[in-house]
């Protein structure tokens, strides 16, 4: 029986009209904790809870299958636009974490439940707020939030365990490739292959990616996600597709620069955060790449020179016009990348400069913006800077070449400092591996350490250490060549 208390509290849910929410949700790591967990013991729970304390019209909503940091589900949506509406008075769940495990974000939740009049009752932790606050309720929810993050550490230190070994931790295998049927931790080459193939020989032929988009969708070759998803695989088994041969630069792109057609397994390019669950893109540096670990699909050769060939692409305003004057000649000032020549889709043909990183996916993950700027207002900003220029040197050329000859001097003062920095942090690193090389050498005689994973990271580190001794060779070059002083001839000629 309940107090009278709360009793009276129930009834005045039931003359407003407003029903109770019954709310489950199970991830999939809950389904390995046993039947306890499921969606039909949680709606059991719950019903047997509503009838008995004769809570109104209880109504189920269901998420399986959905992870507790995220907040998007489609059944939890729906509950808190109910909410919002004033449908819900009651909210009963098994335990707080089925709210979530985000600390924060659930207890927004409760004060919005509060500020709403909605009694929020979690059956197994004894929670019930018409019977006043629980001062362990924000206890709970840390502890939740620990179990979260904790559960993902130990998941990702698992993949890292693996990823370092040389295995393929994607989900997927990249397009031209495919699985093995015999051993699915290997891949081997699919019929796709062929198209990768010709995408590196047009590239070679001096096409650009928008070329080469048109020419695969004229041929009609499927795009790399409707390949996946008739092969059931990818982010697009349960989507429609409504273009499967129109093919995007971005994805050519892509394929250009993706090392694993070499035969090579690249490793750790993108990590999860465990709230969010969005991949983000990790700096290069941080990849680590395992050579030889399947059939090539381009040999080194073809590679590298796909890729000198795309630095000398013009990209053009108009799509088959004379490139631009300024290509290769502006910055973005936020993330120091080109910014590019992009055409206009809405038949004026207008020439717009746009940063190249910003719609790397996820877009805005290297930069925040595009920066968008019309080509032919830059054009503009030149012509009265060259006029400016102009009649200063004419009016008065030695204040002139003054003032350049200081901006310069400053310029390579700053520059140095740059290179002198990174100096010391490739010099640090190289004697970090030094030490990392002697230790393994160590271990590997002593037999605390496999044959092969210790000829992996040997290679791995004297690869890496021979690369940061030729950068240093090149900065210890540069800093030897730096002049402050500018060839001021050079100006006097102008």
């Amino acid at each position: 029986m309940c107090c009278h208390f709360c009793m009276a509290e129930r009834s005045i849910i039931k003359k407003e009209q407003r029903y109770t929410a019954l709310y489950e949700r199970l991830s999939h790591d809950d389904e390995l904790q046993g039947e306890s967990n499921s969606i039909s013991n949680q709606k059991k729970l719950l019903m047997e809870y509503a009838e008995s304390h004769e809570l109104p019209s209880p109504r189920h909503f269901a998420d399986d299958g959905i992870s507790d940091t995220r907040f998007d589900r489609p059944a939890f949506l729906e509950m808190m636009g109910e909410i919002e509406n004033g449908n819900i008075g009651a909210v009963l769940v098994k335990d707080m974490s089925r709210l979530g495990r985000d600390y924060l974000k659930v207890g927004q939740i409760v004060e919005m439940f509060r500020q709403k009049d909605v009694c929020l009752i979690a059956v197994n932790d004894g929670t019930d707020t018409l019977q006043g606050d629980d001062d362990f309720l924000p206890f709970r929810n840390i502890m939740n939030e620990w179990y979260a993050k904790d559960t993902s550490k130990k998941i990702r230190s698992t993949f890292k365990a693996k990823g370092e070994a040389g295995k393929h931790v994607a989900s997927s295998s990249p397009y031209g490739y495919m699985k093995d049927p015999d051993d699915k931790t290997k891949w081997i080459k699919d019929e796709e292959a062929e198209v990768v193939q010709r995408i590196f020989k047009l590239t070679l032929e001096g096409k650009g990616p928008f070329q080469i988009c048109k020419i695969l969708e004229a041929d009609k070759v499927e795009i790399p996600a409707y390949h996946q998803q008739k092969m059931g695989m990818g982010l697009w088994q349960n989507r429609e597709l409504k273009h499967p041969y129109r093919w995007t630069s971005s994805s050519v792109a892509s394929i250009l620069t993706r090392k694993e057609y070499l035969g090579h397994t690249v490793n750790f390019k993108t990590r999860k955060h465990f709230k969010d669950k969005k991949s983000h893109y990790v700096a290069q540096k941080y990849w680590q790449v395992f050579e030889d670990t399947q059939e090539p699909i381009i040999d080194e050769e073809t590679f590298y020179n796909a890729q000198k060939c795309r630095t000398g692409i013009k990209r053009y305003p108009n799509g088959w016009g004379e490139p631009h004057p300024l290509d290769g000649k502006i910055i973005c000032h936020d993330c120091g990348s080109l910014m590019y020549c992009h055409r206009t889709s809405n038949g004026k043909k207008v020439a717009q400069y746009v940063c190249a990183k910003y719609g790397k996916q996820p877009v805005g993950t290297y930069c925040s913006s595009g920066h968008r700027i019309n080509a032919d207002a830059v054009m503009e900003i030149v012509r009265d800077t060259l006029r400016y220029l102009k009649t200063t040197i004419e009016d008065n050329p030695e204040e002139f070449i003054e003032h350049i000859t200081q901006t310069e001097a400053d310029n390579r003062s700053a520059e140095a400092k740059k290179k002198q920095e990174r100096l010391r942090v490739c010099r640090k690193r190289v004697d970090e591996l030094e030490r990392h090389i002697c230790k393994i050498y160590e271990d590997n005689a002593l037999g605390k350490m496999p044959e092969s994973r210790y000829e992996t990271l040997i290679r791995q580190y004297s690869k890496e250490q021979g690369e940061l001794n030729e950068e240093v060779e090149s900065i210890e070059a540069f800093l030897s060549e730096v002049r402050v002083e500018f060839p001021k001839h050079c100006l006097r000629n102008l």
